[in-house]
């Protein structure tokens, strides 16, 4: 690319247009300033000039539409190059209507317009304003002085050396002031200055004259650490980077600079370049079509011309089939071979979008190229980031909160103003728009409103609260949840931690202007969830009672010997005695008021009278009228499934244990979550009651005998339900745009040449999608049954309603399209997305005969639904069992044992009904006892050696079989298997398969074979190497080369062989090549030790490594199966020695 394609791409710039999106032109502008950074670009740079009159710069003043402008001097505009400069004159100026990080890319461009008096950090001037009252502060000097070793350590990364710094620092005069007030001056490019407006900052430097001044607050200069505004302008002053000031920052409050040092590596070197530059290329086309940019498809573009298929199509597929779709998309995939670009350095990388977002038809995967040191090379890329953030933990911890706020300060909290976080919306509050550069925290009561927050403190006698009266403060309230437990880490903004510093409590001082305030909120998906509150988290921090670590971001984490404060539970009885520190008192009061909040008068929470079981009794929830927020009322009345009442049933996820809303019934008030309190919300009529089924208010949770019961019941509840309306969540993430474009391909009728109406892959919808079928809903282990049970299904989303049907269809159609068209890299069954699909076929063969019929047995179900997720793992073992042929009353649900005893009564009645080597296979791969028992609740399900589909007639393994299968149970919890020890592990490879050094593991599987086979002929040795990774998969067109060179005996692998090898390994999760006594090798897991046994069981298709426990009883502990090359048909059990019963623990 050179001279040829900056003309192709400033030719597609001239026809620039209002119809074409901001994307589009942006992704142009960065092509040409890409190309202009080329060697070959020689005469770019007065090529570009044509460009200067046209009107194809697009700007805007504040929210205005943009318009397209041109580069004379007549058109007034600038370029907000820096983030604080948007801020200060957004609304203000007429910009360039594109982001920072684009305009990043476009600084070439921009001088070769000579358009650089444009951007406002040319173009606008910042001085104090004058009569300023200034003291002059020496000691501040010394502060900087003494930070020089940190400014030194990066700005020597950027040209300035540490004596530079040194010198620049001892000339500057430092002046405090009350307030820094500033006026803006800006040079239009019609070369007249107008005086826009003042402002206030924290601190500014201005350089004149060889001189430079610091402006800083009094209240900043007494401070031990640089406020970040003023680490962001010494930044700037020594040539250092934005994306280093966070870390820069962050080492001067933690007075850390070895934070710095771990950052730089040899020649104070950043050891990971930030991605700046995005690979950009253009393709030429035929004349008289415009040139495409590879950014994204003009939208021009035409569909993918491909066909769909239905659902119904699916009805021959076993469960099996449905279930390896998952697996196959859990292993490493092999495709078409894509074009290969080498950058020159990190920087010219493509950035990469770890929030999965496609824009335009780009989708950006990161990738490693690995070479090992015999010249193979192999590169790997990450089909889906595993970075994604859930903000839902988020979202409960602020709807918990807002609740509290609104029981301690009453009428005088309005989360429309006080609750400053977009989570509002989701709750029907008016939507939140964030200011930019400004804290992240959750709320903020103003004065005003904080006389009724310091009411309460000192009510509850917090230490200084009552001299805060007088002159109430304003309070920033932080809101910090996460899944883990209270000590778990939790990042922190950059911002907030700011705040936090600035806003601490300064000494006794009777008055407070700001008080900052950290609530933490843990385990917020457990049983038992904790609130907490501090006051003064920056008084936390001195006491190093608060942990700050900063790689990069800020991490904070608050260590089990600091003061936590008093532990919050649902039930007032558990709140403990108070400790005599302010964090303790403070917890104690927030716990007080949270109960009384929870349950307004113990003496009113609702009474579950005990439900007769033979009389098969169930409640219903009469849900009155009602819209809005207010509160939801209603009336529990107890029912007979054999009196068949009319009602609707919801499936929804719980979410959060935290209680934050009510269910007002006249016999009491019921304690709700904030997904229930949000699905009664929609479902409840504005004018009308109706009858409902939820199982965490007719079902008494906290009863161990009725929980089971009505457990056991549910088919019934489920098939008697009118409709089962599956509650999915609120609208967010334009989520309604999804729904009604589902709704736009269902009505309509795919022409002959393709799905025209589905969005094209490069379209943001296909990212909506994916986020909209990753909902917890989706995964929820309970809503199996609750969606396979019911007869009539409506997927509910905000207000939005879908029949179950027309939206799988739709979605299958839409599978069908995305893998069809980029080899599932947008959407895949086997992904957690593809759930969906995997669930509306398992429904459709149970209702296959007109009513439902439970087909399959429980160990099937186990591994056919291991994606689900449950709170409780003893609930992935009970949730499928009203959907299993073989459930009986050994199987039953139990609330009360120890989870570890329910595993063992499943497994032993599973021995029982002759399942013992379905447990054998699966076992071995976790910490449960005995060895011989697999952990069903796991998430991946292990998967089993005995399902490969080998070459070997009857294409299956068959070590064992040709030996009835011989056991019995003794006590202890042993089991006693009849088999042959056939041989022992002498070697064990030292590279196990994980994706990142898959092929140094396939190294050492030749090489082994090499050591291990040296008297065979090379055309033994090479059938060996073949056959061993692939576990002698029946690849046809595939034949062993001879070659001893491992390059060239591989060089011929098709895809399909390398993605065999990997999905072969993938079973032993992970595998490592072994070697044994007999000169054998094969495939073990990675667990296995020298000295392992190799056993074959009567009965058994594939052989299994064990071990010899050391006590002297003689048993054995299953390590897992194996692969033995010669040993997979039975070669050895004939000749292998003496018939043993083998005892497992």
């Amino acid at each position: 690319m050179g001279d040829d394609a900056l003309a192709a791409l400033i030719s597609e710039a001239k026809q620039i247009s209002r119809a074409d999106s901001l994307q589009r032109i942006s992704v142009i502008f960065q092509c040409i300033d890409h190309l202009l950074s080329l060697e070959d670009s020689t005469r770019g740079y007065e090529a570009v000039g044509v460009l200067r009159t046209l009107p194809i710069f697009p700007t805007r003043r504040g929210e205005a539409r943009p318009t397209l402008q041109t580069c004379e001097r007549h058109d007034d505009w600038f370029i907000a190059d820096q983030p604080r400069l948007l801020e200060t004159f957004y609304g203000r100026l007429n910009m360039l209507a594109f982001g920072a990080e684009d305009l990043a890319r476009m600084s070439r461009l921009f001088c070769a317009l000579h358009i650089e008096d444009r951007l406002l950090s040319t173009a606008a001037i910042c001085k104090p304003r004058q009569g300023l009252a200034s003291v002059v502060r020496e000691d501040y000097k010394r502060l900087l002085l003494s930070k020089a070793e940190y400014l030194s350590c990066l700005a020597r990364n950027h040209g300035s050396q540490p004596s530079e710094v040194s010198e620049l620092l001892r000339d500057i005069e430092v002046q405090s002031v009350d307030e820094v007030i500033v006026e803006w001056a800006v040079l239009y490019p019609s070369e007249y200055i107008i005086d826009t407006h003042e402002d206030t900052k924290l601190a500014l430097i201005v350089r004149e004259d060889n001189r430079v001044q610091l402006y800083i607050r009094h209240i900043d200069a007494d401070a031990d650490n640089l406020p970040f505004e003023l680490c962001e302008q010494l930044s700037e002053l020594f040539g250092i980077p934005s994306q280093h000031r966070t870390l820069l920052w962050a080492a001067l409050l933690l007075n850390d600079i070895e934070l710095l040092r771990e950052a730089l590596g040899p020649g104070n070197i950043f050891r990971t370049m930030s991605l700046e530059w995005q690979q950009m290329a253009v393709r030429s086309e035929p004349s008289g079509h415009r040139t495409q940019v590879s950014f994204g498809q003009s939208e021009r573009d035409h569909s993918f011309e491909t066909g769909y298929t239905q659902l119904d199509d699916q009805d021959n597929v076993s469960i099996a089939q449905l279930t390896d779709s998952h697996y196959q998309h859990r292993v490493p995939r092999f495709t078409a071979e894509p074009d290969v670009i080498f950058c020159s350095t990190v920087e010219e990388l493509p950035d990469v979008d770890f929030e999965g977002k496609t824009q335009e038809g780009q989708k950006t995967l990161p990738a490693r190229l690995q070479m090992l040191n015999t010249g193979m090379q192999t590169l790997f890329i990450a089909r889906s980031s595993t970075t994604l953030i859930d903000h839902e933990p988020a979202f409960l911890g602020e709807v918990f909160v807002s609740e509290f706020l609104g029981h301690v300060l009453g009428s005088a909290y309005d989360p429309n103003i006080h609750w400053t976080s977009h989570f509002r919306n989701r709750l029907g509050h008016t939507p939140f728009r964030a200011q930019e550069n400004s804290p992240m925290s959750g709320f903020y009561i103003d004065a005003r409103t904080g006389q009724a927050m310091t009411d309460f403190l000192r009510t509850n006698s917090i230490e200084g609260a009552a001299a805060w009266a007088y002159l109430p403060p304003d309070y920033r309230i932080d809101v910090q949840t996460t899944v883990d437990g209270t000590s778990a880490s939790f990042s922190w903004s950059p911002l907030d931690f700011d705040m936090a510093r600035r806003w601490r409590i300064r000494g006794s001082s009777h008055q407070q202007d700001h008080i900052y305030i950290l609530i933490r909120v843990s385990n917020v998906y457990g049983k038992d969830p904790h609130v907490r509150m501090f006051v003064d988290p920056w008084g936390m921090i001195q006491q190093e009672e608060l942990l700050i670590k900063a790689p990069s971001n800020l991490v904070a984490s608050i260590p089990d010997s600091a003061p936590l404060g008093i532990e919050l539970s649902t039930f007032q009885s558990k709140i403990p005695q108070p400790r005599y520190d302010p964090f303790s008192r403070m917890s104690r009061f927030l716990g007080s008021a949270i109960s009384r909040q929870r349950s307004k008068d113990t003496s009113n929470v609702y009474t579950w009278e005990p439900l007769n079981e033979a009389a098969r009794q169930i409640r219903l929830l009469y849900l009155l009228p009602g819209k809005g927020t207010e509160d939801l009322r209603g009336k529990l009345t107890v029912s007979t499934i054999r009196d068949r009442p009319e009602y609707d049933a919801i499936s929804y996820t719980w979410g959060s244990a935290l209680h934050p809303f009510t269910l007002h019934t006249s016999e009491g008030i019921i304690p709700i979550t904030t997904s229930l309190y949000l699905a009664l919300r929609r479902m409840r009529k504005r004018n009308k009651s109706r009858w409902v089924w939820v199982d965490a208010i007719c079902i008494n949770q906290s009863d161990s005998v009725e929980k089971p019961s009505q457990i056991s019941m549910m088919p019934d509840i489920f098939r008697s339900a009118t409709r089962v309306y599956a509650w999915i969540g609120e609208e967010e993430d334009e989520s309604l745009a999804v729904l009604r474009t589902l709704e736009q391909i269902d009505h309509a009728v795919p022409s002959r040449g393709g799905d025209e109406v589905i969005p094209r892959l490069g379209s943001t919808f296909w990212d909506d999608l994916g986020k909209l079928l990753e909902r917890k809903w989706f995964r929820r282990i309970w809503v199996v049954q609750e969606i396979v049970l019911a007869r009539d299904i409506i997927v509910m989303c905000g207000n939005q309603r879908v029949p179950w049907g027309r939206f799988c269809d739709t979605l299958s159609r839409l599978f069908y399209h995305a893998e069809q068209s980029s080899s599932g890299l947008f959407l895949s069954r086997g992904s957690t997305a593809g759930s969906v699909l995997r669930l509306a076929a398992f429904r459709k063969a149970c209702w296959e005969g007109g009513d439902f019929e439970a087909k399959y047995q429980l160990l099937s179900l186990f591994e056919h639904f291991q994606w689900t997720e449950a709170t409780q793992r003893r609930d992935k073992l009970f949730a499928l069992l009203n959907l299993a042929r073989d459930n009986c009353q050994e199987l039953r649900p139990d609330y009360e044992a120890p989870l570890k005893d329910i595993i063992w009564r499943y497994a032993r009645t599973f021995v029982n009904n002759g399942y013992v080597m379905e447990l054998l296979y699966r076992s071995g791969r976790s910490a449960i006892s005995p060895s011989w028992v697999p952990d069903w609740t796991s998430a991946p399900y292990p998967r089993s050696l005995s399902k490969w589909r080998c070459k070997t007639a009857p294409h299956k393994f068959t070590a064992g079989n040709g030996f009835p299968l011989s056991f019995h149970l003794r006590s202890g919890r042993v089991l006693c298997l009849r088999g042959h020890l056939v041989d022992r592990v002498s070697r064990v490879g030292k590279c196990p398969s994980y994706t990142s050094v898959f092929p140094a593991y396939r190294q050492e599987i030749s090489t082994m074979v090499d050591k291990w086979f040296r008297a065979r002929t090379p055309e033994e040795t090479a059938i060996v190497k073949w056959r061993l990774p692939i576990g002698d998969c029946d690849i046809e067109s595939e034949q062993p080369r001879t070659s001893g060179n491992l390059n060239d005996a591989w060089a011929g692998e098709s895809r399909e062989y390398m993605a065999a090898a990997s999905d072969f390994a993938d079973i032993f999760s992970p595998a490592v090549a072994c070697g044994t006594e007999m000169r054998k090798v094969g495939i073990v897991p990675k667990n296995t030790q020298t000295g392992d046994r190799i056993a074959v069981f009567h009965g058994s298709v594939v052989p299994f490594i064990i071990r010899k426990t050391e006590t002297p009883d003689g048993h054995y502990r299953v390590i897992g199966e194996c692969y033995i090359d010669g040993m997979m048909h039975g070669e050895y059990m004939d000749s292998s020695g003496q018939c043993l019963d083998i005892s497992l623990v």
